[in-house]
């Protein structure tokens, strides 16, 4: 049994994953682990080799922690919960944003649903996971928004957030594969790489990750 399905109430779970991401020309979102198969000449990868938005539902749905974040460095990581439809409420749809509303998870995606996650060959990895990085230091950290000597987890996401746009400027390469424009979608793509943050919790979390508790 993995150790997430012993989590109870009184743990704290984050889960990052940095690497590629792909959504289908309906915005249904996919993790590419490193066994992913994409047949060259195919249109698109081999979903069944891929996580699915779905996966990741199932998965979280099964966590008792009493704090869960999920990080997503990769493409198209904003389609994992919203794909153009996803409102927020009570007896929702039983999508990963529908969870993290009825379960108070929050999910920081590198990217919106139709744009690329960039890495850059200076910091040598992901501009989400660089801004993240640069956010905590031993003794604190800019991450620290409100200057009061305390970095919750909330704040640690929402300085990312700010942060990975002034990364962005310049940065080099997308580090996943492109996704097919959606029939009608008249959604002008950002100008730089734009993050998204799905807090619906509108609290102040109490995990203190750097101060004093």
């Amino acid at each position: 049994m993995s150790q997430l399905d012993n989590a109870t109430p009184d743990d704290i779970v984050i889960i990052s994953f940095s690497g590629h991401g792909w959504a289908d020309a309906q915005g249904n979102f996919f993790l590419v682990p490193a066994d992913g198969k994409w047949a060259v000449g195919d249109a698109q990868p081999d979903t069944e080799s891929l996580y699915s938005a779905a996966d990741l539902t199932m998965w979280l749905r099964a966590i008792k922690a009493g704090e869960i974040a999920l990080i997503i460095d990769a493409c198209h990581s904003g389609a994992s919960v919203d794909a153009g439809s996803f409102k927020p409420g009570p007896m929702g749809d039983t999508g990963l944003g529908q969870l993290a509303f009825d379960k108070g998870i929050r999910i920081l995606a590198a990217t919106q649903a139709n744009d690329v996650a960039l890495e850059s060959a200076n910091l040598e990895q992901g501009l989400l996971t660089a801004a993240l990085g640069k956010g905590l230091t031993p003794q604190g950290g800019p991450a620290d928004l409100d200057t009061n000597g305390k970095i919750t987890l909330d704040e640690w996401l929402r300085y990312a957030v700010q942060e990975l746009p002034l990364l962005a400027q310049g940065a080099g390469k997308a580090r996943g594969f492109t996704i097919t424009q959606r029939p009608g979608s008249t959604v002008a793509k950002p100008a730089v790489q734009e993050p998204a943050l799905f807090d619906f919790t509108n609290a102040i979390s109490p995990v203190v990750l750097r101060g004093a508790p």
